[in-house]
């Protein structure tokens, strides 16, 4: 049997401390509602730190080893925004991948997150468009008189 992970890690810069708060109080808010609860419908599966930089601002670390939902966490996100840094903008990346070589299961992906919008990266995807792409391509060609 083989195991998946989606895995990432990536930093929030300069938290003021209502910022460091709000993130706080969200994210243990979503950790507690899926252990005590098992509400699935939100859950991140995130693991966070904060850390102090050398200026005194602090910053998370958000991060995941084995798991986490980008949905989610990209939502928590942009309500961050909204709420904190209206003309700001955040993004990350992950990876999925597997324990064992099995067929089309490595990919990942990326997300931007402003305050107003989110635009979905998909190495994926992108892959399939193009072949489906130069399929068709290929098939006009083919069949041209």
């Amino acid at each position: 049997m083989a195991n998946n992970y989606t895995q990432t890690s990536f930093m929030v810069y300069d938290l003021a401390p209502p910022e460091k708060d709000w993130l706080k109080q969200q994210l243990d808010e979503n950790a507690r509602k899926m252990e005590e609860e098992d509400n699935w419908d939100d859950y991140i599966g995130i693991s966070y730190e904060f850390e102090e930089a050398d200026d005194g601002k602090e910053n998370i670390w958000l991060y995941s080893e084995e798991g986490f939902y980008p949905e989610p966490l990209a939502g928590l996100l942009q309500a961050f925004l909204k709420e904190h840094r209206p003309t700001a903008c955040i993004h990350f990346c992950w990876a999925s991948t597997c324990s064992k070589m099995r067929i089309d299961e490595f990919s990942g992906g990326g997300v931007f997150i402003t305050a107003k919008k989110q635009k979905w990266f998909s190495p994926w995807y992108e892959v399939q468009e193009l072949a489906k792409k130069h399929e068709d391509k290929r098939e006009k060609t083919e069949t041209a008189p």
